[in-house]
């Protein structure tokens, strides 16, 4: 009826005159309904389901049809299209393939979205003249989803579907013609084959002016309707001017700007191979006619002109239910904040330990139980989305299905209590935090060089033209103070040592991810790569890119500890052995009262020598004719903790009080009193855990941070080449920072001037 095709061309808008004179003919036919469905009376097409109506939310029951992945029985879904001209003449039968793609040439195979679990994305702007191609008729379709209850139809060619499937059982009802066009409650069969009506979410329906399918999802408010078209180029031609047929052009063109079919896998039954009935959700738009255009070329110039596009979107989604998931990664949740409460208590209690019960830097718990935070959460979603990948792209039997972004604020869900991306710009906050931390301990503690260079008498190695006036006491030369200089640079170029290379992961990442093509593998495809139609999924994105960057720094690590730093050279211990040569001590304060002492004191009578008693010192040294360089005897052990007692500390900031410190230090209040608080303590550090002081030693947060910079950007622009370039910007300058006021720091704190520093 021409009323029926009006009012769908009218989007369902009740306030429509189409629309009133079709509500008025159902009410007139109340009487005869079918099936006591009010919606669907005899004589008229059920165009709308029973409003409130659950046929396609979370309580429906599921379609008995057993999906499968691909080269097995179910692995292809088979949508029919009914389809309809202006006057309500049945057309036939079509099979969905690419009729609500607009865009052309968007996919190498555009039905590939019919397997199983292969979802599609295309997007494009439409041409003026694709718009324009069916300016004589429009054509309205009912969408049904064809299956049968053994499968051997599936592959049955349309036009002899209604032969086959009558031979299955009693039923005259004819496959190839549409079912009962407002059966909008259960499947039409015909012997064994059944076709399901596929609801219709039209986000442009009004009711009163108002929009009813709102953004969002679907809910028991929304209307659901059956009848839908993809392009109207042909109500918007006046009549006065000779109507469609007249071939002039239309005042306006209606065309579906946004097509997204999803299916919805069920879980929570032990069928998980079950599927909820699928839903339509489309959204019309509007293209006007430029007042100029006389013809379909000036039609296209005109709007080029002017600027307006036709975007368009054809989305196809595969999902699932998680209501079992949700369970487990409840637990996880709850697991990991007891673990992260623990770790922030450990390290509290840590750094109390460390001040001797003086402790007052409580930003510097913020900082602790942030980077415990990151830690914990940051691996967390780790675990859950590589094992969502493994479960997805593993699979042997369908039963799982990546999730969907909550459609009002495309938030990713990570279990009911973690929106993804919410939780990666929380840790990336988090770990920014304990870098703070990082910042403050590295380049302000307090370090000093101890010299045991005693002065030579007299006749030691003085020449001739030394002045006399050099001399202490005129009977011995003062100690040079280039050893000292020499050892301090030495400390400030071991500030920006690695053991891992920033640089060489990410040219890893971008090498394995982008060059070899595994990006590929983050699109939704089961059990395989998708091609560039098919989208990628953040979460996928994330536990590839996660995994590569931590794969790459582990690698290297593993190669600098287990190989490198044994075989060939560690320029950290190299610096505990020059300190040994030079007859240097360094204390290094990373707390108040706690630190670090690295024991350089020389074996030998001098350290300042020319190059022929230095080689004397070494062999003597290799030929063990000289005590060890350990700090006790029989030892060679070198690098120690230490916790200085409160006496040695007053004693210390007495000292450099007037040099360092704008003002005295004042004498802190009494805390309470530890048996270790009152004398200073040595601990061998045969571990070398004096590092955190270095970059060299806390690389397990400067890689989170690299990671955590990565992520971010992958996440807002879903772009390889963006996340790195920023990854290693912030890399970059987090290191120059960090090496420009450790320099500083030390400059200051061994009262060297700064000049010398290079």
């Amino acid at each position: 009826m021409q009323a029926t095709a009006t009012c769908v061309l009218a989007n369902y808008d009740e306030d429509n005159d189409a629309c009133k004179a079709f509500e008025y003919l159902k009410a007139s036919n109340a009487l005869n309904s079918v099936d006591s469905n009010e919606e669907w009376v005899r004589f008229l097409p059920g165009l709308f389901y029973d409003r409130g109506d659950q046929a396609i939310t979370r309580a429906a029951p599921s379609i008995p049809f057993t999906l499968a992945l691909p080269m097995a029985a179910g692995s292809r879904l088979r949508f029919l299209l009914a389809a309809y001209s202006l006057n309500g003449t049945y057309l036939g039968l079509q099979e969905l393939s690419d009729q609500l793609q607009l865009c052309p040439g968007g996919a190498s195979d555009p039905s590939a979205f019919l397997n199983v679990g292969t979802d599609l994305e295309l997007a494009c702007e439409v041409p003026a003249l694709r718009l324009l191609s069916q300016r004589t008729d429009v054509v309205l379709y009912d969408m049904y989803l064809y299956y049968d209850e053994t499968g051997e139809h599936s592959l049955t060619p349309i036009e002899e579907l209604g032969r086959a499937c009558a031979q299955g059982g009693a039923s005259t009802t004819s496959a190839t013609s549409p079912p009962p066009p407002g059966s909008t409650t259960s499947a039409a069969s015909s012997g064994s084959c059944f076709l399901y009506p596929i609801p219709v979410r039209v986000t442009n329906y009004k009711r009163n002016a108002q929009v009813v399918n709102k953004p969002g999802g679907l809910t028991t408010d929304d209307q659901l309707t059956r009848r839908f078209y993809v392009l109207d180029a042909v109500s918007g031609v006046s009549a006065g001017g000779g109507g469609a047929s007249s071939g002039k052009l239309p005042e306006a063109v209606r065309y579906l700007r946004s097509a997204k079919l999803t299916i919805i896998v069920k879980s929570n039954d032990g069928t998980p191979s079950q599927m909820l009935p699928p839903q339509l959700e489309i959204e019309y738009a509007d293209i006007i006619k430029p007042a100029a255009a006389t013809s379909p070329l000036e039609f296209e110039a005109e709007l080029e002109r002017s600027g307006v596009i036709a975007p368009a979107l054809f989305r196809m989604t595969y999902t699932m239910e998680f209501e079992n998931s949700d369970q487990t990664i409840n637990m996880l949740f709850i697991i990991a904040i007891v673990l992260c409460l623990i770790l922030s208590a450990i390290y509290v209690y840590v750094l109390v330990q460390r001040t001797s019960g003086n402790f007052g830097d409580y930003h510097r718990v913020l900082c602790q139980v942030a980077g415990a935070f990151a830690t914990v959460f940051f691996f967390l979603l780790y675990f859950i989305c590589t094992w969502w990948m493994i479960l997805y792209k593993a699979q042997n039997e369908l039963f799982f299905f990546m999730p969907v972004a909550r459609p009002l604020d495309s938030m990713y869900m990570v279990g009911p209590w973690m929106p993804f991306q919410v939780f990666i710009i929380i840790l990336f906050i988090a770990q920014c935090l304990q870098m703070i931390d990082l910042l403050l301990v590295q380049t302000q503690h307090d370090l000093f060089f101890i010299d045991w260079e005693q002065p030579r008498s007299a006749g030691v190695g003085a020449k001739d033209e030394e002045d006399a006036g050099e001399k202490i006491g005129g009977g011995s030369t003062p100690v040079s103070v280039w050893r000292t200089i020499f050892v301090a640079n030495e400390w400030v170029k071991l500030q920006d040592a690695r053991t891992i290379s920033s640089e060489l992961s990410l040219l890893v990442l971008l090498f394995v991810q982008e060059g070899l093509g595994l990006v590929d593998a983050i699109r939704l495809v089961p059990k395989g790569n998708g091609d560039a139609s098919t989208p990628e999924h953040m979460l996928l994105r994330f536990a590839l890119s996660t995994g590569l960057l931590l794969a790459a720094s582990l690698s290297q690590y593993l190669f600098m500890w287990a190989f490198w730093q044994r075989r060939i050279k560690d320029r950290v211990w190299q610096f505990v052995d020059l300190l040994a040569v030079t007859n240097i001590s360094c204390i290094l304060l990373e707390e108040k009262h706690f630190g670090f002492y690295l024991h350089g004191r020389s074996a030998h009578d001098h350290a300042d020598a020319d190059m022929a008693q230095l080689n004397a010192n070494l062999k003597l040294e290799a030929e063990s004719l000289v005590t060890t360089r350990g700090f006790t005897p029989d030892s060679n052990v070198q690098t120690y903790e230490i916790y200085l007692s409160r006496r040695m500390r007053e004693k210390y900031d007495a000292a450099f009080a007037g040099v360092l410190y704008a003002e005295p230090t004042r004498r802190p209040p009494p805390g309470r009193r530890n048996g270790y608080g009152e004398r200073s303590i040595f601990l061998e550090d045969t571990e070398g855990r004096f590092k955190r002081l270095l970059l060299a030693g806390r690389e397990y947060d400067v890689v989170m941070f690299m990671v955590l910079t990565y992520c971010l950007f992958d996440m807002a622009t879903q772009n390889t080449y963006i996340a790195i370039f920023f990854a290693y910007i912030f890399d970059f300058v987090l290191r120059a920072v960090r090496s420009e006021l450790a320099s500083r720091n030390i400059a200051a704190k061994t009262l060297l001037d700064d000049r010398f520093l290079l």
